[in-house]
């Protein structure tokens, strides 16, 4: 059997550009074949996901936040993190916030839980 395709996602933000780099360094040490990205930037700067994400290789959406309010730029981020999952060939979505460090067998862990 093949393995599952996951892709590792969340929304991203220059507010959070203080752990950002270290998040990108965690996920890419997963040790899970068949891993995957994507992200979706909400910053006030529609340049930080280019600069900080898409330059470092990562796939990232962008979504403006101008005019709106958290909950709604937010919840768009997702909506266009969900829409990249459901358009893509991925069995599973692995949604993590930016300031989390996960051990990098975490997926091969979640996965034993697929019952």
């Amino acid at each position: 059997m093949l393995p599952k395709k996951v892709l590792i996602s969340c929304p991203t933000n220059s507010r959070k550009e203080y752990c950002l780099q270290d998040f990108l360094t965690n996920i890419r040490q997963f040790s899970y074949p068949e891993k995957y990205f994507f992200f979706c930037d909400n910053s006030h700067d529609p340049l930080f996901h280019v600069k900080e994400i898409l330059l470092k290789g990562f796939e990232c959406g962008y979504i403006s936040p101008h005019g709106k309010p958290n909950n709604v730029y937010i919840c768009e981020s997702y909506n266009a993190i969900r829409d990249y999952f459901l358009k893509g060939d991925f069995d599973y979505l692995m949604a993590l916030e930016i300031d989390e460090f996960p051990e990098k067998d975490i997926i091969q862990e979640m996965l034993m839980y697929d019952y």
